[in-house]
């Protein structure tokens, strides 16, 4: 508001001067035009209001006891000091054109318009970004080498031997540019003179307009607009709360739809024409009778706005997944990336002997280590042995001595070809009343292995990242999420799908708590009654996954607000 103030004091001592002035001069406008131009500097009035200072008691007043306040529950999460920042159309100046024609002496109508280009914003962007910190080793309860779990094959750490620690958080609250805005309002006014035979002729007048407007967005919040979060259909938010106030225990789209899972709709800001109400104060000092200067002032109603949403609403807190900050590596090519439709980066571990497949890779098909099938006795791939012969209750027989084949990636075969083509021989196999399969996690596909979960933020890759405030010095291994450590966390078959997860963690036992120092006893399962294995548990990726935060303010800015300016003006 300061450039206001010095046209306020300027326009002030101009007047003063030219009413001190020795030369009289007046003009009668009755029948005569009026042309002017100038410079004004417009204040818009309106701005979005931010709400990092916004926090919810737990009760409302009277309801925690005499006299004393609620807890608060819960708060936003951004600085409080973000309650200075003003997203609005900054004030700026712009170029006057009016003319006129006089009625009467004391009536004039007056058509005008201008031109301005100011900036918009800027609205908070709030990032609150946890990735999963990883402690040293502490593997106390493994021995000997799974080549198949580390930062490499020839890695002598192991995922299991890494645990999380204390997540790291990295906050980075933006104050992001929106554009900017040209209008160019155009006026019609009735003004009234009170003194049209006096050089110093004031006026007042009422009238109503359009306003033509452009928004040329900036390049950063274009950028903003690309993040994946917006422009990938498959980037979802795991939970979202929508509207004018949200923080961490409310949740609704402005939208619809569900509040969990779900695809953003774009960050976007819109402008559109809009109608207007104004009125104008001013006075006219004529020079002669042919020129005058004018100093008015308007002031500009309109229900014309810039309206700022991200996924349809006026202000997000989106809690998402970060897939982007979690690297797939792929074992034995360091630096190379899983991809899905690429088969060179995946790692078929079901099918290259680790430790859980050694006795079916040895001793029931060793051809069929690293053949790019997986083999198994499960005819019809319902995830259960059916070892009796076929009845009419039951069709299979799954102990005879075959073997199926099954692609990587998929439980389909071609129940009309079950011939040579599908199938193997397996004298091993038949009438041992056991499920023989390569299958060792039971999900019914054989599965890409990724090996290890790290985050980018911990490779040389993370640098200069979007996604990465800070680096660290070392590689960060995490389990990938959503990949089971141990079989007994699998679900029913035929809800699994190809995980491309890594095989189990090596189990061990427990000794015998009747008698712990004898290490040939160990603790008995109820079930099996055989030793009970214990799998190793490591720290998974949810912590870095689902932790991270966005929000984005939002909001309409209204177009009106107050206009100084200063001009010449010709009578002819």
């Amino acid at each position: 508001m300061r450039p206001l103030k010095r046209i306020a004091v300027l326009a002030f001592v101009g007047l003063s001067w030219l009413a001190g002035s020795s030369r009289v001069l007046a003009e009668d406008t009755k029948g005569k035009w009026q042309f002017g131009f100038g410079l004004s500097y417009f204040a818009t009035t309106d701005y979005i209001r931010s709400n990092a200072d916004l926090a919810i008691a737990s009760g409302v007043t009277g309801s925690c006891g005499e006299g004393a306040l609620c807890p608060v529950g819960s708060t936003d999460d951004r600085p409080d000091i973000n309650i200075m920042n003003q997203a609005s159309i900054h004030d700026d100046f712009k170029l006057d054109f009016r003319a006129s024609y006089g009625l009467t002496r004391w009536l004039a109508v007056e058509a005008a318009a201008s031109y301005m280009n100011a900036p918009v914003g800027n609205i908070e962007f709030y990032n609150r970004n946890t990735t999963q910190g990883i402690s040293a080793p502490n593997d106390t309860t493994t021995s000997g080498v799974n080549s198949a779990c580390g930062p490499e094959a020839a890695s002598l750490s192991h995922c299991w031997e890494w645990t999380p620690g204390a997540p790291d958080e990295v906050k980075r609250n933006t104050m992001l540019p929106v554009g900017t805005i040209t209008e160019i309002p155009i006026h019609l006014s009735g003004l009234i003179r009170f003194r049209p035979e006096s050089p110093l002729d004031p006026y007042i007048g009422l009238g109503f307009g359009y306003i033509m407007t452009n928004l040329k967005k900036g390049d950063e919040f274009n950028r903003t607009a690309a993040l994946p979060l917006f422009s990938d259909p498959a980037a979802k938010v795991s939970v979202g709360d929508e509207g004018e106030y949200n923080i961490n225990n409310r949740c609704l789209r402005e939208n619809g739809g569900s509040c969990t899972n779900f695809h953003p709709g774009p960050l976007e800001a819109n402008v559109k024409n809009a109608w207007e109400w104004h009125a104008v104060g001013g006075v006219d000092y004529y020079m002669s009778d042919h020129m005058s200067v004018y100093v008015d002032a308007r002031y500009v109603w309109t229900s014309g706005s810039i309206d700022i949403r991200t996924d349809g609403a006026h202000q997000v807190r989106f809690g998402i997944n970060d897939p982007g900050a979690l690297m797939l590596q792929v074992q034995g090519k360091p630096g190379t990336t899983y991809n899905a439709d690429d088969k060179s980066t995946w790692y078929l571990w079901e099918d290259i002997g680790v430790e859980a497949n050694r006795h079916f890779h040895e001793a029931i098909c060793p051809e069929c280590k690293g053949d790019g099938f997986l083999e198994t006795e499960d005819k019809n791939l319902s995830g259960a042995f059916d070892p009796q012969c076929p009845t009419a209750a039951s069709p299979f027989c799954e102990d005879e001595g075959w073997l199926y084949q099954v692609p990587p990636g998929t439980r389909t075969l071609n129940r009309d070809a079950l011939d040579q083509a599908v199938r193997i021989p397996c004298l091993a196999c038949a009438h041992n009343n056991t499920f023989d399969t390569e299958d060792t996690n039971g999900n019914g596909y054989l599965d890409r292995y990724l090996v290890y979960g790290l985050d980018l933020c911990s490779t040389p890759e993370g640098v200069g990242n979007s996604r990465c405030s800070t680096t660290v010095p070392s590689h960060r291994y995490v389990w990938p999420q959503g990949c089971s450590q141990s079989p007994e966390t699998l679900g029913p078959f035929q809800s699994l799908k190809e995980s491309g997860c890594p095989p189990f963690l090596i189990p061990h036992t427990l000794p015998d708590p009747n008698d712990p120092t004898n290490p040939n006893k160990c603790l008995i399962d109820d079930v099996t009654q055989q030793c009970k294995l214990v799998y190793p548990s490591i720290g998974g990726t949810g912590s870095d996954d689902s932790a991270d935060t966005i929000i984005i303010q939002g909001g309409r800015i209204r177009m009106g607000g107050f206009a100084l300016g200063v001009g010449f003006k010709f009578t002819f």
